[in-house]
């Protein structure tokens, strides 16, 4: 089995987080087979999450939330291909499978191998076809083709909790080299502005979430403040968008947010490649 120690520290929050879930109320989501990642660490790593306040937390569950809806909607819609980027313990193949949909994850070597160790061991068989490359380098395309993608096909793209962790000019570069390559491309991400990378966001629990991620060797570093520039660079329009606060309202009214919470510079965003004659 592939050893715990290698694997993205920040993957296996997230899926304590997604594990959670089953004991929230309201709940969210359902993903039965995120405690098969669970271990003391990834529950310490949770239970550090937790100290930062309730809007932290709570803006995992939502990008989550969030991420499933524009995936129900494709393979309802028909979209052929789900390519995930970065995917860690994405359960999403298991968790949302449709007859003419097929699903792709790339991450690092060790991250899919632990992970396909560990549904194994629980008797799931995969749902997903695991490319083990880095996703930012020019051969991905190849690679994927290599596994059976087919880039003709209709293609949502998730790119989920991976933006600010690059080097600025990469979200940017990939774009474009998606944008070139896949016709009917359509690609969700969630992204933060500047000042939250720059450690001066309006919501505090984001500042110490930003001190506690380079603590784990996994700083924030790309912010984006213009979507639509980019989304312009790489020859895609901006097709749907909503602000943490606006998917926090639809999903837990409840929580009282406060004018910090409100200003939060996290953003979830869906492109797409315009319509002909746009």
């Amino acid at each position: 089995m592939a050893d715990i120690d290698n694997i993205g520290r920040t993957a296996f929050l997230i899926s304590e987080v997604r594990a959670e879930e089953a004991n929230a109320e309201p709940r969210l989501f359902d993903d039965s087979y995120a405690r098969h990642f669970s271990s003391p660490g990834s529950k310490a790593a949770f239970q550090g999450a937790q100290r930062l306040g309730p809007l932290f937390s709570a803006s995992l569950r939502v990008r989550t939330r969030w991420f499933d809806d524009v995936v129900l909607r494709e393979v309802e819609r028909g979209v052929a291909q789900v390519l995930i980027l970065g995917a860690g313990m994405d359960c999403r193949a298991l968790r949302f499978p449709r007859s003419g949909t097929r699903y792709f994850e790339v991450d690092a070597p060790g991250v899919l191998a632990f992970k396909g160790d560990r549904l194994a061991a629980a008797g799931v068989a995969p749902g997903a076809v695991t490319v083990s490359t880095d996703y930012l380098s020019e051969g991905l395309l190849d690679q994927l083709a290599a596994h059976g993608f087919d880039r003709g096909l209709s293609t949502l793209v998730l790119w989920e909790g991976n933006t600010y962790y690059l080097s600025p000019e990469k979200p940017r570069e990939l774009l474009g080299r998606l944008a070139r390559s896949i016709a009917d491309l359509r690609v969700a991400i969630d992204y933060f502005g500047t000042a939250i990378v720059e450690g001066r966001s309006r919501l505090p629990s984001l500042n110490h979430g930003a001190a506690l991620l380079r603590q784990m060797g996994a700083p924030w570093q790309c912010g984006i403040d213009d979507l639509e520039a980019m989304a312009r660079e790489a020859q895609l329009q901006v097709a749907e968008r909503a602000t943490f606060a606006e998917v926090m309202q639809r999903l837990l009214p409840h929580i009282d947010l406060g004018q910090d919470g409100v200003h939060a510079e996290i953003s979830y965003a869906l492109l797409r490649r315009p319509a002909t004659g746009a």
